[in-house]
């Protein structure tokens, strides 16, 4: 479940809706998801495998 997506869907059906509940978990259900999207680690894990010994990989990054 992506928290801000869900959250967004619900904020939008309870303000349509005049539905206040549902408002206030869209509202917080959005807020979390937005906590986390800025809360990002600034690495993260790309590729993982155990190699054997002699065996290499070689790793090649694209500057965009």
């Amino acid at each position: 479940m992506d928290p801000l997506r869900t959250g967004a869907r619900l904020l939008s059906r309870g303000l349509r809706g005049g539905n206040a509940a549902l408002t206030f978990v869209g509202a917080l259900l959005a807020a979390r998801g937005v906590l986390r999207w800025l809360d990002r680690p600034d690495r993260e894990l790309l590729y993982s495998k155990r190699l054997k010994p002699g065996e290499a990989i070689k790793i090649g990054l694209v500057k965009e």
